[in-house]
């Protein structure tokens, strides 16, 4: 199977209080050749993704 697109998406809730809270999201997409190592990919986009 040939991976050509890959795609990474984090969300994260932070409760405000009073009922409140507040959601941020972050979707990242690389497209690779065939001989990238796909596994190294998505931890790089996964880490990106994460700093928040």
């Amino acid at each position: 199977m040939d991976i050509k697109t890959i795609a990474v998406t984090y969300h994260r809730k932070f409760n405000l209080g009073d009922y409140e809270s507040l959601e941020l999201g972050c979707s990242l997409w690389a497209q690779i050749d065939p001989e990238e190592d796909a596994e190294g990919v998505t931890q790089f986009l996964y880490q990106q993704a994460t700093v928040i």
